[in-house]
C-alpha cells in the first residue's frame, strides 16, 4: 500500500517531481487537473510577466477563486487585494526564479473577511527548463478568526512581514529581475 501524505506541501513536490520523474522543470501543458486529484481545487497556475502584479492567472482552483479579490473575476494578481492570501503568496515568486526549485511557506493572513493560518508551496515551471516562465502554487488553509489577536500565529517569512512592501518589491519596484542563465 502507498504511503498516503497528508501535508498538501508535500503531496505538492511529489506529484510536480513525477510529472517528469524528475528530471527538469514541468512545462506549462504538462500541468493537467488529472495530475493533482483533489488538490488541483487548492492550486494556482500563474504566467508571469515582467512587472509581477501583472502576471494572468491561467488558473485559480475553487477554494482560491474570488474570496478576496478587488473587482470582478481575477485576470491578474493585482485583481486581488494587497495582504490577501493570493497576493501574500505571489510575493514569494522571486523567490522560485532565482532559486528554480519548489519553496514553501506559511502564517497568518486574511482571506476574504477571515483571519487564516495557511501554508503555501510554489513550484517553478519552463517552458525551455532554464527560465521559470510559469508558477504553480497551491495554499491550504483554515479559519483562526476566533483565535484571541494577541494568540494569533506570527507570518514565518521575513517577504511576507514586509507585507506589498517587500524587500524585492521596495528594491525593484515590482518587476522581476530574471537571474543569468546557467548554460
Amino acid at each position: 500500500m502507498p504511503y498516503d501524505e497528508r501535508r498538501l506541501t508535500d503531496r505538492m513536490i511529489a506529484k510536480w517531481s513525477a510529472i517528469t520523474e524528475g528530471t527538469r522543470m514541468p512545462r506549462s501543458s504538462e500541468i493537467v487537473p488529472d495530475a493533482f486529484g483533489d488538490d488541483w481545487k487548492r492550486c494556482t497556475l500563474i504566467a508571469l510577466d515582467p512587472v509581477l502584479w501583472r502576471s494572468r492567472l491561467v488558473f485559480v482552483g475553487e477554494t482560491l477563486r474570488n474570496r478576496d479579490r478587488t473587482r470582478g473575476t481575477p485576470q491578474i494578481l493585482n485583481d486581488y487585494n494587497e495582504g490577501s492570501l493570493m497576493r501574500l503568496t505571489a510575493a514569494r515568486i522571486p523567490a522560485v526564479i532565482v532559486k528554480r526549485c519548489p519553496i514553501v511557506f506559511g502564517g497568518a493572513a486574511p482571506h476574504g473577511a477571515k483571519t487564516m493560518l495557511y501554508r503555501a508551496i510554489l513550484l517553478p515551471v519552463s517552458e525551455d527548463n532554464d527560465r521559470v516562465d510559469h508558477v504553480l502554487g497551491a495554499i491550504n488553509f483554515r479559519d483562526i478568526s476566533a483565535v484571541a489577536e494577541d494568540e494569533a500565529p506570527v507570518e514565518t517569512s521575513v517577504l511576507a512581514a514586509a507585507g506589498s512592501a517587500s524587500p524585492f518589491m521596495a528594491l525593484t519596484g515590482g518587476r522581476i529581475a530574471y537571474p543569468t542563465s546557467r548554460k
